[in-house]
């Protein structure tokens, strides 16, 4: 019983951080909210997840948009996937995505065709 309730356990504590374990990696989405020298922070998408710190090497294989980028290429704003390999801090990849809008738009200039 007492195993049954710790996989339990660890099987919520992996869940709550939005990770997926993939052979010997971690995927981890989500939106960046920070970025300090090469250490970058990321929102994981799913709800009540805490943040994730992670740092970027120069042998990390970047993405945006399925063509090759750079480090510097990384915004906050940008939905991201990454894959840490496991006891690891350090990007093995980061594909970037489309960067979230920094402000709604409103319904003003908003027109729908009809």
């Amino acid at each position: 019983m007492k195993r049954v309730l710790g996989l339990l356990a660890a099987s919520l504590a992996i869940g709550s951080v939005a990770v997926l374990a993939h052979g010997d990696a971690l995927h981890v989405r989500g939106t960046v909210t920070q970025i300090v020298g090469r250490s970058v922070t990321i929102q994981p998408t799913t709800k009540g997840a805490k943040l994730l710190t992670f740092t970027v090497a120069d042998h990390t294989e970047i993405d945006k948009v399925g063509k090759v980028a750079a480090f510097k290429d990384l915004k906050v704003g940008d939905r991201v996937a990454v894959e840490i390999p496991k006891n690891k801090t350090e990007a093995e990849s980061i594909k970037i995505g489309a960067a979230l809008s920094a402000k709604p738009i409103a319904a003003a200039d908003h027109k729908h065709k009809g």
